[in-house]
């Protein structure tokens, strides 16, 4: 049917209505509106919804998800920055942003270019990783206990630091357009949404909108990684066929 070509689309659009209302509704409900207090729902709805379009875009590999993913970035940095989450403020603000922009830049065209990863590849990817999230949580131990004022956010230490880490590989992999790059990003995702709820629950009701950019984040990836898969498969029959005619 001819829905079926804008299913992305369409999901887009309603998740982001979606996550519109509700959060009006609750924000409404819970007084969260109030002068002084409205700027992070804002930030909230605003960092879903382009992060929304772009996993959206990401699924069909068109090149202008990354435009929306800068977006996506910067506000969701912000409120990382309020939130006291420094490290993913960090990562979403300093390495997210410049290296969208940089896969923006060449991939000046709209060419698909997928490809699996080799065992070598995964070997570092792996590694990679690990190396990361080692760092990366004794980074946030050492900062919570001797700098930061942000004895809340110790519970969520060691799920920011592998989140981050995975968010790290598997963006790397997306923009150089690793089918595989969705492995990595759906456990990033389910890491995610868990601390997105805890910080909802124990911090700030503000974070609910990104619990669902994170849950349509996971559903996408699986998606992603089976569109990808298909187009790949689709290519390299068409190559082949080619190779052969010649």
């Amino acid at each position: 049917m001819k829905y079926k070509k804008y299913l992305f689309e369409i999901i887009t659009i309603i998740s982001s209505a979606v996550i519109i209302i509700a959060s009006e509704i609750i924000f409404s409900v819970l007084g969260l509106t109030e002068k002084g207090k409205i700027y992070l729902p804002i930030l909230a709805i605003l960092s879903s919804i382009f992060g929304i379009v772009y996993i959206s875009l990401c699924v069909k590999n068109n090149k202008y998800a990354l435009l929306f993913g800068v977006l996506n970035n910067l506000f969701y940095g912000v409120i990382s920055i309020f939130n006291q989450t420094y490290l993913i403020a960090a990562y979403a603000l300093l390495y997210c942003i410049p290296i969208m922009i940089i896969g923006l830049v060449k991939r000046k065209n709209n060419k698909t270019d997928l490809k699996h990863m080799t065992k070598k590849l995964v070997f570092l990817a792996i590694t990679i990783f690990i190396i990361a999230a080692v760092a990366f949580t004794g980074v946030l131990f050492l900062l919570n206990k001797y700098v930061l004022d942000a004895s809340h956010q110790s519970n969520y230490i060691f799920l920011d630091g592998p989140t981050i880490a995975l968010l790290l590989v598997s963006l790397f992999l997306l923009t150089n357009q690793y089918i595989e790059c969705y492995i990595f990003f759906g456990i990033a995702n389910i890491a995610g949404c868990v601390m997105n709820v805890l910080l909802t629950v124990n911090v700030s009701i503000t974070n609910l909108p990104l619990v669902v950019m994170w849950i349509i984040y996971l559903v996408c990836g699986i998606m992603g990684y089976f569109s990808w898969t298909k187009l790949y498969n689709t290519l390299h029959n068409e190559v082949t066929l080619e190779e052969k005619r010649k």
